[in-house]
């Protein structure tokens, strides 16, 4: 970590690694999750047996991750146990990060595959359409907590986080159907 006596210093630092500053997702610290992720789609686009491989590597990664966040729990340092680590991680945590969301998405995967209904077609809507919902969700947490500034409590942050997502997916469902709409008259 990047340490400076000069906060001005830290915080512009800070943004591309960690630092002793104010910044709290440090770009260094959060690329390797995208570039994982696009490498990952990549190469799962090309798997011919989806479930064999989701079968062998599940169990594997959610026992090392498992095994990773017992670790930090009973050492009581790493990822998980102190509160700026999350933000602020090593490279061992971005790893162990990488291999329990291929565990989830491989446990998701298996038990959710062949499952229909409205709960399977609101998450398939939200995965195809995760950029704009992320960048609507972004800009109205961005909006609110900018203009509102108050201590909530954790059950009323649940609700205010799910009523977010909510109203985020369907602004996103509006403005793909606009956007569609548009395309049509051209």
């Amino acid at each position: 970590m990047f340490k400076s006596d000069n906060f001005l210093i830290a915080d512009i630092v800070g943004l591309i690694i960690p630092t002793n500053g104010n910044v709290t997702f440090p770009f260094v610290n959060w690329i390797i999750f995208v570039v994982s992720g696009f490498y990952f789609a990549h190469l799962y686009r090309y798997l011919k047996d989806k479930k064999g491989f989701f079968f062998k590597v599940t169990p594997l990664a959610l026992a090392i991750s498992l095994t990773y966040i017992a670790y930090c729990f009973i050492a009581k340092k790493g990822m998980f146990v102190d509160e700026h680590s999350f933000f602020f991680m090593t490279f061992t945590g971005m790893i162990f990060n990488i291999i329990l969301v291929i565990g989830w998405i491989g446990l998701l995967y298996l038990l959710f595959n062949q499952t229909k209904g409205p709960v399977i077609a609101f998450m398939t809507g939200l995965s195809k359409n995760i950029n704009s919902v992320y960048v609507i969700q972004w800009t109205i947490i961005g909006f609110s907590s900018t203009i509102f500034s108050i201590s909530l409590s954790h059950f009323t942050e649940i609700i205010l986080l799910v009523s977010i997502l909510l109203t985020s997916y369907g602004l996103s469902f509006v403005w793909l159907t606009i956007k569609k709409s548009k395309k049509q008259l051209h």
